[in-house]
């Protein structure tokens, strides 16, 4: 893994902000800022459990046909950081061009190892690779989408979806949908010989070697679900697992002639052994589940019903690792990210607002005892650029490290201003207000 210290000193000796028509000049001792000479994705940040962060980098933009190489970059609040080994991932672009979405997540074991999930909409594929805590590659799979099976009760199809567990197991749930439109969910575990096994060609693996059951660990079990329930993500977290239809752009399956629709705002948690925890449905669309202080926060909004709107409703329900629900908070606002932070009872979530087709990065504080009450609002504007945070780290002095994407304004390959793409910078401040423009 090669180590990158880059600590970029910004001398700003009279940094403006405005704040109830009150000019404050800030001391760069005090609000300091170190700049990652890194370019990202404002959806490709992640928070990690330590406080620190990770993004998917993909070096200069490159792509080569219909893969990307991308690479880990764990950083740190004082301005370093490491990158990990380079994987490829399918070209998220050449998706878009054909009105399908990818979307690409990061997940952190507690025994600190990477794990890559790419999923593509209308569930044509899915990619996993995984990395262990010094960066390096140690297996890659990927699902091809539909593939059918026919026999002597009809013709059906299978999806397959991964997520890693804190065992350092990977679980496999295989989705079998027939004709009729009913779903059955199978799960099995991948144990380490399947894994030991793959034969490694250079930097790829070898990927014409076939899934064999016989590789499998021996349990495997049905989960049960009601209904016509279609599963499109799974996460894990403390040796559960989360099944749930989350929304976004294109997720609608249409194989010859079967066609899924979707609520997406179901959700099933399981034990490991294939035993029901909880279940339920959400008022609005899944847009992200999170697992944060041992509670789990699914963040839902109508966005899948306005179409195109400056402002959507977003709520944040938050509940105990069982699934019982202890409060659900809701925020009129454009959009909301999937990193929460929680600190001494304040959930702290970053944002987006949008005015006059203006968006502004901002951060929401919710009271996340048991009320989730929204107890303020910060729109960010650092010395007239548009800075978007993305993750919220306290530290122990009772001050903060942001992480955040400064917007720039260049075309991407499609030819369109990107308004989601930046450089990212390490802001440090004892007061979170003193970043703001507005406070409402």
């Amino acid at each position: 893994m090669k180590t990158t210290n880059i600590i970029i000193a910004l001398i700003i000796s009279t940094t403006l902000f405005a704040c109830n028509d009150n000019t404050v000049y800030v001391d760069e001792k005090v609000e300091s800022i170190k700049g990652l000479d890194l370019e990202v994705n404002l959806s490709e940040v992640f928070a990690m459990p330590d406080g620190r962060a990770a993004a998917l980098v993909n070096p200069n933009r490159q792509r080569y046909g219909s893969e990307a190489p991308y690479t880990i970059a764990v950083m740190d609040k004082n301005g370093t950081y490491i990158l990990s080994e380079t994987f490829f991932l399918y070209n998220k672009e050449s998706y878009e061009e054909d009105s399908l979405t990818a979307s690409n997540h990061i997940y952190i074991t507690s025994s600190g190892e990477f794990f890559v999930k790419q999923h593509i909409s209308n569930l044509e594929c899915d990619a996993i690779r995984e990395l262990n805590k010094y960066g390096d590659l140690i297996y890659q799979d990927e699902s091809s989408g539909f593939r059918r099976n026919s026999d002597e009760s009809g013709s059906s199809v299978f999806h397959d979806f991964y997520t890693k567990l804190d065992s350092d197991e990977i679980a496999i749930i295989r989705m079998n949908i027939s004709q009729t439109l009913t779903s059955e969910y199978c799960l099995k575990f991948l144990d380490n010989y399947y894994k030991e096994s793959r034969e490694w060609k250079g930097s790829r693996y070898d990927d014409d070697i076939e899934v064999d059951d016989d590789k499998f660990k021996a349990f495997t079990y049905k989960i049960e679900t009601e209904g016509n329930f279609f599963c499109t993500n799974v996460v894990s977290f403390d040796n559960r697992i989360i099944l749930y239809n989350e929304y976004y752009p294109g997720n609608i399956v249409n194989d010859d002639e079967i066609e899924l629709q979707n609520d997406y705002n179901e959700y099933y948690i399981l034990n490991t052994d294939g035993t029901s925890v909880n279940s339920g449905k959400c008022e609005l669309p899944i847009i992200y589940v999170k697992h944060v202080d041992d509670n789990i926060y699914i963040i839902t909004s109508d966005i899948a019903y306005k179409g195109t709107s400056d402002v959507y409703k977003w709520c944040i329900t938050k509940m105990d690792k069982s699934g019982n629900a202890i409060y659900t908070s809701a925020i009129d606002t454009y959009s909301l990210l999937g990193n929460i932070t929680i600190d001494n009872g304040t959930l702290m979530i970053p944002g987006l607002v949008k005015n006059n087709k203006t968006k502004r990065g901002a951060i929401f504080l919710l009271d996340d005892n048991n009320s989730g009450t929204v107890k303020g609002k910060i729109e960010l504007d650092y010395n007239q650029y548009a800075v978007m945070p993305c993750v919220i780290t306290p530290d122990d002095n009772g001050e903060y490290d942001i992480f955040a994407l400064v917007q720039h304004d260049y075309t991407n390959s499609n030819g369109n201003t990107d308004e989601i793409s930046g450089k990212l910078f390490v802001y440090h401040t004892d007061d979170l207000r003193k970043l703001q423009l507005n406070d409402h």
